[in-house]
């Protein structure tokens, strides 16, 4: 595992975050991101340095109670689009988090 590689992605996925309302086209990358930073977490969770394990969780937060601003800048049809094609599991939650609203505009 390389801590600089995840501390790049980490800094990454705040990017994405901070830049709320501003994404456009880089939606899915964020989502994108943030499964690559859960690649670290499977196959070395217990050698993350602490710091780093709580910014994620830092993070995610900042994503799960803002998902409403974030939502509006995803397409619908691209992340269904992703989600069939990449069989995304439900414990990757960035993916699902509306997963009904986002069926609700694509069958509109």
């Amino acid at each position: 595992m390389n801590t600089k590689e995840l501390e790049k992605l980490v800094s990454k996925y705040e990017g994405y975050l901070l830049s709320r309302g501003e994404l456009g086209i880089e939606a899915v990358e964020l989502l994108s991101v943030r499964d690559k930073i859960e690649e670290y977490l499977i196959k070395a969770y217990d050698i993350i340095p602490i710091h780093i394990l709580a910014e994620i969780m830092r993070l995610d937060l900042i994503f799960k109670e803002e998902f409403e601003i974030f939502r509006k800048e995803f397409s619908p049809k691209e992340v269904a689009h992703f989600q069939k094609s990449v069989k995304m599991p439900a414990t990757h939650w960035w993916w699902h988090l509306s997963k009904v609203p986002w069926q609700e505009e694509i069958n509109e």
